[in-house]
């Protein structure tokens, strides 16, 4: 029993993470939005991020008689399972009841109805099924516990919802006054735009694209194509930013090969940042272009000498073809008076012939060395027109190095310094696909629709979370009006930011958080991205052009960015890396005049308006985050993002589950978590926060209901 119980508690991956492909999920596209509503079964199991074929990780766990039973077994598994998804991904707006399912599979499947029950409560469990906002068919059995969740973002929502429809009595404290947490639209008429998460990453494997057909999102493709703009505001030519672009990412590749191929991930005992690496990489590059450079240049010298030589010899031998001409011709003309005229004859005759040989091994070396000085001359003229740059990159593709190194900051929110070498993109396999969109109507609208008929407490902040083995007791406080609350619950589900975990004044734990978790908060990167958003009355820019890069010379991340991803005259200029947290200390208007010069220098001052509003997110300083979304420092590594998930027991529940005494009493954990920092697969994401909401309501329910 305590065996199965740690095994249960401590699966952090419910929803079993698949590597989605291009090879294994496509879609149908009618060029302005992408259809992911499966057509096949095995398509319906992809989309569910789950393998069409054979048995996930969870599925083995859940049902071991099946890998005993045989090929037939499995495979009768797998097309319920997968028949199941289908039906939910088609009609996703009504409750799928297992009335329904057990109507619709087809003969002879129908026949294992305790099996295809078995899936279905799997399916339903873990919220591959029955998610988002859908009409209930059947009437909620309540189970008479108490939940409260912490935290209205989407993880929080999600959790919450689902807690409900499985029968739990739910309640939200949300320190804001509004729901969504990092999701925030700022609106002012009918303009809208993001300070915080605004892209669909790919509708491939994605929950929201089931929120998509729920509550017909408005989604736009967001176009790849980014022209960049240097410093004095002319635009970069796009072969020149592509030999850049080609040259960071093969630094980058350099970098990785060190710590995947080489395995060089620490030094002095310290573990390596992508930062640090990169540069040494590109420190090599530059050492390996300059020592390339004074070899050509040596090869050129010894060349041009060698051709000064060759030129200096082909005047001796001229000078003595000459010579010997005409003394060749003074002996034929030679009129001996004092010997016999043979013998004058045969003296003339030995030295004519020796002339003439000599004369012709002249013309014959001379024909050598002008061959030899024609190559010598074609080599020279080949180096020079193959010209070794002196150094690895100038001053100017530098600087749009720099830019590149930005856009990388601006995806992980920190300065690439602070990057763990060896794991910082540790989730890449498990991207969805898919175009990236955005949402027309602002991200807001979908924490929103979430949250309706939700019991969500505003402007609450929880301060003190205590928990022993019988029930949790919350302190909270109302951030407007100072005042103190207490909460009592059966189960707490904390989905507070990382940043906020981090700052122990803002909430703590009575027991304190296990010595791992709390290293783990303490390990784990929490970055800042800023935006500023511009709201004009008629556009200046190109609607077709989504974004558009700014070179900065000074600050690299400082508005090297501009969006354009809304229907109307909206756009957001991106603050990335350091200049993120360094723009937070400055006022508001002087970071608005930052924008603003930035795009005079691109489109002309007589060009550009002043904006009619404006608005500057401060995640950094935002006291219900202290920052943007998590990344892996050097520090961490993706076991910190499960550690983050693990619920928390007691000491006293610790020292049962250690206990050999078959009769010491087995208490069940009652504070748990979810959030983007939690999702090993998909942090730093909002389909990572929804898919851990998902996960901590599954094991929840798995605890507390039979």
């Amino acid at each position: 029993m305590q065996c199965d119980y740690l095994t249960l508690i401590s699966k952090n991956e419910s929803l079993d993470a698949f590597p989605l492909t291009d090879d294994n999920l496509s879609s149908e596209s009618d060029g302005e939005t992408e259809n992911f509503v499966p057509t096949t079964l095995d398509y319906a199991a992809t989309v569910s991020r789950l393998p069409a074929s054979t048995l996930s990780q969870l599925e083995k766990f859940l049902f071991p008689n099946l890998i005993s039973n045989g090929v037939t077994a499995i495979e009768i598994f797998l097309y319920i399972r997968n028949h199941i998804l289908y039906l939910w991904h088609n009609e996703s707006r009504i409750e799928l009841t297992f009335e329904k399912v057990i109507s619709r599979l087809h003969p002879p499947y129908n026949k294992y109805h305790s099996l295809a029950k078995d899936i279905y409560d799997y399916l339903l469990r873990y919220s591959y099924i029955n998610f988002g906002i859908f009409s209930l068919i059947k009437p909620v059995t309540k189970c008479g516990k108490k939940v409260i969740v912490l935290g209205a973002g989407m993880s929080g929502l999600c959790a919450a919802r689902q807690l409900e429809n499985f029968g739990f009595d739910v309640v939200i404290l949300e320190a804001r006054d509004r729901v969504g947490g990092r999701i925030h639209t700022f609106q002012v008429d009918h303009l809208v735009g993001d300070l915080g998460a605004m892209v669909v990453t790919g509708l491939g494997g994605n929950p929201i694209a089931v929120f998509d057909q729920q509550l017909n999102l408005d989604l736009s493709k967001i176009k790849q194509q980014c022209p960049l703009y240097n410093s004095r505001g002319g635009m970069i030519p796009r072969d020149k930013d592509k030999i850049v672009e080609t040259e960071f990412n093969q630094l980058l590749e350099a970098a990785s090969e060190l710590s995947h191929q080489m395995n060089f991930n620490s030094f002095q005992n310290e573990n390596l940042s992508l930062g640090n690496t990169f540069d040494q990489v590109l420190h090599l590059q530059n050492v390996k272009t300059k020592r390339a450079f004074v070899q050509h240049q040596s090869i050129i010298i010894q060349i041009q000498e060698s051709i000064e030589t060759v030129l200096n010899d082909l005047l001796v031998i001229e000078d003595l073809i000459r010579t010997r001409t005409q003394l060749l011709s003074n002996v034929k003309e030679i009129k001996c008076e004092v010997f016999r005229q043979d013998e004058v004859s045969t003296t003339n005759q030995e030295y004519s012939l020796q002339l003439e040989d000599d004369i012709n091994s002249l013309f014959s070396e001379y024909d050598r060395l002008k061959g030899n000085l024609t190559i010598q001359e074609s080599r020279l003229q080949l180096l020079n027109e193959n010209k070794m740059n002196e150094v690895y990159l100038s001053i100017s593709d530098m600087k749009m190095l720099e830019w590149h190194i930005a856009n990388l900051e601006f995806a992980n929110a920190t300065i690439i310094g602070n990057l763990s070498l060896q794991h910082w993109d540790q989730d890449d396999d498990f991207e969805f696909t898919g175009s990236h969109l955005s949402l027309q109507t602002g991200y807001s609208t979908l924490p929103d629709a979430i949250s309706k008929g939700l019991n969500i407490h505003h402007s609450i902040a929880a301060r003190n979370v205590q928990y022993d083995t019988e029930q949790i007791q919350i302190t909270a406080e109302n951030v407007k009006d100072k005042t103190t609350l207490s909460f009592e619950c059966d189960i707490v589900v904390c989905t507070i930011p990382l940043g906020v975990l981090k700052h122990p004044e803002c909430i703590t734990f009575q027991p304190p958080l296990p010595a791992d978790k709390q290293q783990s908060i303490a390990n784990m990167g929490f970055g800042v991205l800023n935006k500023v958003v511009l709201c004009f009355k008629q556009r200046f820019w190109n609607p077709d052009i989504h974004h558009f890069g700014y070179v900065n010379p000074r600050s690299r991340g400082e508005m090297f960015l501009f969006w354009n991803v809304m229907k109307t005259p909206v756009l957001l200029a991106l603050i990335a890396g350091k200049a993120a947290l360094e723009n937070e200390k400055l006022k508001d208007t002087v970071v608005l005049g930052k924008a603003m010069s930035v795009l005079h220098k691109i489109f002309g001052e007589d060009s550009v308006p002043e904006p009619f509003e404006w608005c500057i997110s401060h995640w950094g300083n935002d006291p219900f985050s202290f920052g943007s979304y998590s990344y892996v420092s050097p520090k961490s590594s993706g076991k910190d993002y499960d550690q983050l998930a693990m619920p928390v027991l007691t000491p006293e529940q610790n020292n049962a589950l250690n206990s050999d005494n078959p009769e010491e009493e087995l208490h069940l954990p009652r504070l748990f978590f979810a959030g983007e920092h939690t999702m090993r697969n998909y942090p730093a994401t909002v389909h990572g926060a929804i898919l851990s909401g998902f996960r901590e309501a599954g094991r929840i329910a798995d605890l507390y209901l039979t």
